[in-house]
Order: C-alpha cells, then structure tokens, then sequence
C-alpha cells in the first residue's frame, strides 16, 4: 500500500486556485518529508539569498507541482526501501531515468507533456521490478543473471521465468493504486512501441519519453550491462535516434552530454529522496 498523502497528492486538480495551499496541507502531515524538502530548498540547485526555513518558502521555492512530485517519490520508496546493494540499483536507473525522461520533456518544448509527470512516470517505470523482487526474489534474480543484453531480450526472460513481465504487473499495481492513467500506461508501455501508439496523445508522448530515457540509462539495469555513454558520440546518438519519436528533435551530441550528466544528478536525487546518505 501506498501512504495515503500520495493518493491525496495525485487527486489534486493542477490547475486549480488552491493547488498551492492544498500541496502545503499534505507535507505538512508528513514531518520526514516537509524535513527534506526544506533541505532541498537551501540546496546549491535552489540556494537563494536567505536560509529557507518553512514549507511554504520551500514550495514557493521549489514549485507546488516539483515539490509533489517529490513527496510521491518519497512515499514510493518507503514502500519499496533498498536493503541491499541489488536493491539500490534498482533505485538508482528508476531515479536516472526519470532525471532523463524530464530533461527530455524540458527538451522537447511540447505543451503535451508536463516534465514533472513524465518524471514520475519516469520513476515509476519499473516498479514491476521492485513488487517481482518483493515477492518472487530469486526468480528475479535468476533473470537479471540471465544473459541478455536489450530491454526486449529481458522482459522476454521474466515471462520465460516468472511468468509475466514486470510492466504488466507494474501497471496492475498503479491501477489498482489509483495513479493517474497517464503513469500507469507509461508503466505497461516502455518497453512495447505498439502498446504505445494506442495511447492518446498526452499518454503516448510520456511512454515514449520514458522509453527514450530507458534506452539511455540501460546501462544502469544490471551490473556489467555496457553503458551509452561508453559508446562514441556518434555510436550514442545512432543508437537514441532509433528510438527517438517522430515528433521530438532530432538527438545531437549535446543532447547524448546533456544526458550523460544525469548520473551525477542522480546520486544528488538518492540522497533527497531517502536513498543514500549525503
């Protein structure tokens, strides 16, 4: 079960008049979070003149819709805390692509996609992994130890092992957790173009964000896996322009740069998020 603030959070009109205030009310019932997000407001990221010292500073700061999206993220990982090395990683390419995936959204321009939902589509793209994990370990195990090296050659190794792959039991979970459909299609969709293309406009340009962003941190998926930004400039770009949809830019070398700096953002974002220590 997710905490309740996170079904609250996600209820939330965005567009609404008191979208604010009622982002406030939520962090303030959780003493943690309002900890850490005040923490992320005097950051070197948001550092302005004076010292940061309540919720309502930090959102003003920060932004009502990135500070729920942090909350949300918060929320997800004390359900699925790391106990483990193995475990950690599984956090560490879901914090990386959602960095990606909204740099992508920021990229792209289009008004169909809001960067702070494709981040948490981003985040919450495996999360099939984590319920496979919690419940059938060592199968999970068997699969990442499995010799396949692309994400089509591993969903095919969960449903030879497991049964089923981990986008559909991750979109049942968000289902049933009363996320947005928008998050819970990316969830099913990552991974399969043709699922994609029956999306509407606004789910289909999330899933393909993700799905873009996943190719670029792959890399991160198991230990050993070849990461992009070991390949040539070219080989990189090469390699994301075959998953690149047709409405985004074309992919540049100083996209694949932009891109390359998410791993050092991301070890930032494990630690606000509750999943390393500074």
């Amino acid at each position: 079960m997710l905490p309740m603030v996170v079904a609250r959070l996600m209820s939330l009109d965005r567009s609404a008049d008191d979208y604010f205030d009622r982002v406030i009310e939520l962090v303030q019932l959780e003493p943690v979070y309002a900890a850490r997000l005040i923490a992320s407001a005097n950051t070197v990221e948001h550092r302005g003149v004076t010292e940061i010292k309540s919720i309502q500073d930090a959102v003003v700061r920060i932004g009502a819709r990135k500070v729920s999206s942090l909350v949300i993220g918060m929320s997800v990982v004390k359900v699925f805390a790391p106990t483990n090395e193995w475990e950690s990683s599984l956090w560490r390419h879901a914090v990386q692509v959602a960095l990606g995936a909204k740099q992508l959204a920021v990229v792209s321009r289009d008004q169909a996609v809001d960067p702070e939902q494709v981040y948490l589509a981003g985040l919450l793209h495996d999360v099939g992994r984590f319920l496979l994990f919690d419940v059938a370990r060592d199968k999970l195990r068997h699969v990442d130890e499995a010799d396949w090296a692309s994400p089509t050659e591993m969903v095919q190794a969960e449903r030879e092992l497991v049964g089923l792959d981990h986008t559909e039991l991750g979109h049942k979970a968000a289902s049933k957790w009363s996320l947005p459909a928008v998050i819970c299609d990316s969830i099913l969709c990552h991974h399969s173009p043709s699922r994609i293309g029956n999306l509407g406009e606004k789910a289909r340009k999330t899933a393909e964000l993700v799905r873009m962003s996943d190719v670029a941190m792959f890399g991160s998926v198991k230990s050993g896996m070849p990461s992009l930004w070991d390949a040539t400039p070219e080989e990189a770009v090469a390699r994301l322009e075959r998953v690149r949809p047709p409405w985004f830019p074309s992919v540049t070398p100083s996209l694949v740069e932009r891109l390359s700096s998410v791993e050092e953002e991301s070890a930032a974002a494990m630690v606000l998020l509750g999943l390393a220590s500074a």
